[in-house]
């Protein structure tokens, strides 16, 4: 049997001592609609999908899951999504400096055709540092050689054939007790 307690989840079989994870609260952001945008290489987009989110306790971290699919004009290409707190990239939830290369949480690429929607996925326990609202968010990086190419957030750059598809894209935070 599980118990419910206010502001927790705790397993059926309890926590082990010392542990702690339960899950405070969640808040998602279902995206149906379409989003596209002109980046430099090397750029990214302004933010394309986001969810407000308030800890309830700064000493809490947030799990931040994003699923996002995604197109690029260009191919072959390289490109990626970041993840931001109040539109800034977090710099924890990307990869480290390498020269020129892009520094994203997730990626995709496109190798032979721009005909299809790339799943780019990424997730980050991110620390909080206080209680105010905060809005969590998804930014697109361009990584084609070329200078100027249009990103997409789910549909393909060339969905006007009725053989594409039309997917979802979603940005979940859990807050979850340390």
């Amino acid at each position: 049997m599980s118990q419910l307690k206010v502001d927790s989840l705790i397993p059926r079989g309890g926590l082990s001592s010392g542990a702690s994870g339960g899950i405070i609260q969640v808040k998602q952001t279902t995206k149906t609609d379409t989003f596209s945008e002109v980046v430099t290489n090397g750029g990214v987009s302004s933010v394309c999908i986001s969810v407000d989110f308030a800890a309830s306790s700064s000493s809490n971290k947030l799990l931040i899951i994003a699923s996002c699919y995604c197109d690029s004009s260009d191919q072959p290409t390289n490109n990626g999504i970041q993840l931001t707190d109040n539109g800034s990239g977090i710099t924890g939830a990307r990869g480290d400096a390498s020269g020129s290369q892009g520094r994203v949480a997730g990626g995709w690429g496109q190798v032979t055709t721009n005909e299809f929607v790339y799943h780019a996925y990424a997730e980050y326990l991110h620390t909080v540092s206080d209680t105010n609202s905060h809005t969590y968010g998804v930014k697109m990086y361009q990584g084609s050689s070329h200078s100027n190419q249009t990103l997409f957030l789910n549909f393909a750059s060339t969905s006007s054939t009725t053989t594409r598809i039309r997917p979802i894209s979603t940005l979940t935070v859990m807050e979850v007790s340390v």
